[in-house]
């Protein structure tokens, strides 16, 4: 008899397919009940291996019992078997609720770091948008599929009902297969946006699903086929489709999302700028570059005009130019922006920021209100307005707007940060601490986190706790560790002073990179010395650089300032610049 008639006569050939429709079936039924009662990986792992095993000892079992146990079976009822158990198994797999696999470690690299401002119930209306796959098949078109997420998240966060997960927060989990239960309860949102973008030349082919976290149903799905030119009314089609199964009220018939520019070349350079501006640093003049081409492209350009003034405002924070004429260019952008689009929150959001910079504060707060009633689910602009509040003195509201960005972005590390700095200022220290070392938690590498946590125990009393990240932050600024050690320890005891107030006057420093300003005179008053702590914030003030004053300006409501704060001249120069006089705290120095 050949080996094929005898595999016939032994019928084991069904016995394989048998035991494989089985395993499928068995499989996907674990995977529900696996991830429903939060299963180690490993475990899922296990069973796959016992029966991949499992179908080699089936198979010799089949060899050697196939005459008897499978005689009666013929072998049309056993592939009518299997096709039952592959349909119903497979059946299970695509409708019963699930969450999708999480990746080995993914979700203890991006969600483990819980927020640590108050839990909350996450609210029905909530929405993440996920960056949208690129299947484009060239990894360099990803600026594409992110920009147009980007443009989709921002239409969202107009909708005063709707919470939002900011860009930041949302991003975080690009390019991980996340289980989405744990997606939203990371961000804090009952429903996640996610979708793909595939482009070929002018062609653009968007699809789109809004899924419930919890069950993982489907609320709602589509396809767009459209030309690059038409994107806008895409992106307006999917945040007016989400705004409707989520019945939030965003104003009746309005757009979310108008035609910004009818040049796709000029929306391209735009794309490609958004993609590089969260990363600061040397890319924002790339950013820079590209918008400038937009903007030659299509002089109409509102929102690219908001972006640029933007990224203008902020070179001259990493040293990529000099403050006078970053001020100049993005004072001209964003009142190119303004001009051409008063209804933009982005070009509203430039015009507050620079006058925030120049010190204009009633104006500037007024600007940052009209931007946040066109966008108020916009994380960076309530960012950004909590730090005019910061600077005017106004804790009770600057907490209120920090509070929002954060939890808005809860996996940003800049929101927390903030949040800890104006606990900070507020002697909410407690507080403080926590926010500052939650942002910790998320970039270890931040020095400021360690410095203003270090000022908090120094103010506190707790000076080895002080003095451990004064190190830390110290390292990570490329600043001399053992400098800080010194000034701590001169804080600690009075007999070591003089020589520390020497090392300080010869510029020696500890702390926010720059030494004769605002950290010079903080470590004035901790030392006792009093008028040269005075001397210091008035020399800041008559020297700083347009624009970079107003950053100068938040260390004067810092509690480590307390000790000068009726000095005369201090008050004067508070009242000078139209600022609050907070009261010294009781434990000043």
């Amino acid at each position: 008899m050949s080996l094929l008639a005898e595999f016939r006569q032994r019928k084991l050939v069904q016995w394989a397919v048998a035991y494989v429709a089985f395993a499928f079936a068995l499989l996907q039924g674990i995977d529900i009940v696996a991830q429903q009662f939060g299963w180690p990986d490993d475990v899922r792992r296990g069973i796959t291996i016992a029966l991949a095993i499992g179908f080699a000892i089936a198979l010799i079992l089949a060899w050697y019992h196939g005459e008897r146990g499978m005689q009666r079976v013929t072998g049309t009822e056993l592939i009518i078997l299997a096709l039952v158990l592959a349909l119903g198994g497979g059946f299970l797999w695509r409708f019963a609720p699930r969450e999708r696999a999480s990746n080995a470690g993914a979700v203890s690299a991006v969600t483990a770091a819980a927020p640590s401002i108050e839990a909350m119930a996450i609210p029905a209306k909530s929405v993440a948008v996920l960056p949208f796959l690129n299947m484009s098949g060239d990894a360099k078109n990803d600026y594409f599929s992110d920009g147009i997420t980007e443009e989709i998240l921002d239409a969202l966060a107009q909708i005063p009902d709707l919470k939002v997960a900011a860009r930041t927060s949302a991003f975080a989990f690009k390019g991980k297969a996340e289980d989405l239960r744990k997606v939203g309860e990371a961000l804090g949102v009952a429903n996640v946006l996610e979708g793909s973008v595939q482009r070929s030349g002018d062609a653009v082919r968007i699809t789109a699903q809004l899924i419930d976290v919890h069950s993982g149903f489907h609320l709602w799905s589509e396809k767009y086929d459209r030309q690059q030119a038409n994107l806008f009314s895409v992106e307006d089609e999917i945040s007016k489709a989400i705004a409707d199964r989520l019945k939030v009220q965003f104003g009746g018939e309005q757009a979310l999302v108008t035609q910004k520019t009818a040049n796709p070349r000029a929306h391209d350079f735009y794309l490609r700028a958004l993609a590089l501006m969260p990363a600061r640093g040397v890319a924002l003049r790339e950013a820079r570059a590209n918008l400038e081409q937009a903007v030659a492209l299509d002089p109409d350009y509102a929102e690219a005009w908001a972006a640029l003034s933007f990224v203008h405002e902020m070179l001259p924070t990493y040293q990529l130019t000099d403050w006078r004429s970053a001020r100049q260019a993005a004072d001209a952008a964003a009142r190119r922006a303004i001009a051409l689009d008063p209804h933009s929150a982005h070009a509203q959001a430039a015009r507050a920021t620079l006058l925030r910079d120049d010190l204009q504060f009633a104006a500037a707060d007024a600007a940052f209100r009209a931007a946040l009633a066109l966008s108020p689910g916009d994380s960076e602009i309530h960012d950004k307005y909590a730090q005019l509040l910061t600077v005017t003195g106004d804790n009770e509201h600057a907490i209120e707007q920090a509070r929002l960005s954060a939890k808005q972005n809860p996996l940003g590390m800049h929101p927390h940060y903030l949040l800890g700095y104006v606990y900070e200022n507020a002697h909410r220290f407690d507080e403080a601490v926590a926010e500052l070392a939650h942002a910790l938690q998320l970039q270890p590498d931040f020095a400021d986190a360690h410095f203003d946590l270090a000022l908090v125990y120094l103010v506190t009393g707790n000076f080895p706790a002080a003095e451990e990240h004064l190190r830390a932050g110290a390292k990570l600024a490329g600043e001399d560790p053992d400098v800080c050690t010194a000034l701590i320890r001169a804080v600690v005891d009075p007999a070591l002073r003089p020589e520390a107030i020497k090392h300080a006057d010869a510029g020696g420093n500890c702390g926010r990179y720059d030494f004769y300003g605002m950290t010079q005179a903080l470590w004035y008053a901790q030392l006792g010395a009093h008028d040269k702590a005075v001397d210091s914030v008035l020399y800041a003030i008559d020297h700083a650089d347009p624009g970079e004053l107003f950053w100068d300006l938040e260390s004067l409501q810092s509690p480590g300032v307390d000790s000068i704060r009726n000095d005369p001249r201090f008050r004067a120069a508070l009242d000078k610049l139209g600022l609050v006089h907070p009261p010294a705290a009781e434990t000043a120095r």
